[in-house]
């Protein structure tokens, strides 16, 4: 069976997906002369420039029945 498309992230250092809106995700700004760039950092390894963009399926465990021994 397939499940519903979401769009993540990804931290390519440990692995970690989340959705993009995860809260848990953290910022680091760094400031140069001419420009500022904003970093996200894993909350799991801490750390930032291995996130990256992905699109995943979301599929459902469907538990198999158990059969009784007679």
């Amino acid at each position: 069976e397939h499940g519903d498309m979401k769009v993540g992230l990804i931290c390519l250092n440990c692995g970690r997906i989340a959705p993009t809106l995860d809260i848990y995700w953290n910022y680091v700004f760094e400031c140069t002369e001419d420009k500022s760039i904003i970093h996200l950092v894993c909350p799991d390894c801490k750390h930032f420039g291995c996130i990256e963009n992905i699109t995943y399926m979301v599929v459902e465990k469907h538990e198999q029945p158990k059969l009784e021994k007679a």
